[in-house]
């Protein structure tokens, strides 16, 4: 078998989880879901001995003959997708008052001192509209250190967050997204499936030893083979359809959601996602792959066939960088 038929028989190898991720930035950049450019990209890879990406440093470390198990790395083998604890954080964010508005302050009044005036503070003689203007050029870190300089930027809108979390945690793709609910693929639970195929593995070759252990008597190893199931007893029908709808049901409630912009406190989420940033490692590992997505799609691009493709790749990135601006 040549290399092109190898390339034609082999896939490309992605967890069900970060193919999920692939697929959202796919969309993203392309339009759609680019599996013919994913399949080219491999294929180049192969023939010019080239990396696929770059899965980041820690995978480096750890990635040896055997993984090593190194202190602080414990969030790249945490689910990007389903992650305990963030919808949690996702659901305390959205609001059902009624007299909810993200343009209202994120910030209740603070007490001014006497001596403070507008002559100690030039910020307070601009208008609301041109210091908000201000702000949206200020990145979370500049904004928190001129609500403490100056009163004119003690009241800031919720939305204002909404900007931040795109602009500063791209990969938080339920705050901008009207469908999140993760493709088929994604919801299974891996080691229930990786389980329930080890077990029959394990039945199959314990029946194919005792069949052999049976050979010098074929009337005995044929009863043998037609009374012993070929797969555990136990994997009955209503067993498995019990197993996976119990995995379902916990993957359900880790199940990102949709996060409407006039019903959600875009601060309170943020707010959230930083305090509890060390606990969510699901979350620290969907940072790392979404940038390694990203690279792939742009490796997509600059590998595509002729120039026209390019073009059209390049528009649609703009319009991508367009669609974010406005939001």
């Amino acid at each position: 078998m040549d290399r092109q038929e190898l390339q034609r028989e082999s896939g490309v190898v992605f967890h069900p989880a970060c193919f999920e991720l692939y697929r959202i930035v796919s969309e993203d950049t392309f339009g759609a879901v680019n599996m013919n450019g994913l399949v080219q990209l491999r294929n180049i890879c192969c023939t010019r001995n080239r990396n696929f990406c770059d899965w980041g440093d820690d995978v480096d470390r750890c990635k040896e003959q055997c993984w090593q198990h190194i202190p602080g790395t414990e969030y790249l083998v945490a689910n990007p997708v389903f992650i305990p604890g963030f919808r949690d954080i996702c659901e305390n964010a959205l609001q059902t008052n009624k007299d909810f508005d993200v343009q209202q302050s994120a910030f209740s009044q603070r007490e001014r001192h006497r001596e403070h005036s507008v002559s100690a503070d030039p910020f307070l003689k601009l208008p609301t509209e041109i210091v908000q203007n201000v702000v949206s050029f200020l990145n979370s870190q500049e904004i928190a250190s001129m609500r403490l300089a100056s009163h004119a930027f003690e009241h800031l809108p919720i939305s204002l967050w909404h900007r931040l979390i795109l602009a500063e945690m791209p990969f938080i793709y339920e705050a901008r997204l009207k469908d999140v609910t993760p493709y088929t693929w994604a919801s299974q639970d891996v080691n229930m499936l990786q389980n329930l195929r080890k077990e029959v593995e394990e039945w199959q070759s314990q029946r194919q030893r005792k069949a052999r252990d049976l050979e010098h008597d074929p009337e005995l190893e044929a009863k043998f083979l037609a009374t012993e199931p070929e797969v555990p007893p136990w994997h009955t029908e209503s067993n498995l359809k019990r197993l996976k709808e119990k995995s379902l049901k916990i993957k359900k409630r880790l199940q990102p959601i949709a996060l409407p912009h006039d019903k959600t406190n875009w601060y309170q989420l943020y707010s959230d996602i930083i305090r509890h940033w060390k606990d969510l490692k699901g979350l620290q590992n969907r940072e790392r792959i979404w940038e390694t997505v990203y690279d792939i799609c742009d490796e997509i691009i600059n590998n595509a066939v002729d120039d026209m493709m390019k073009d059209q790749y390049a528009v649609l990135r703009r319009d991508e960088s367009d669609d974010m601006d406005e939001a």
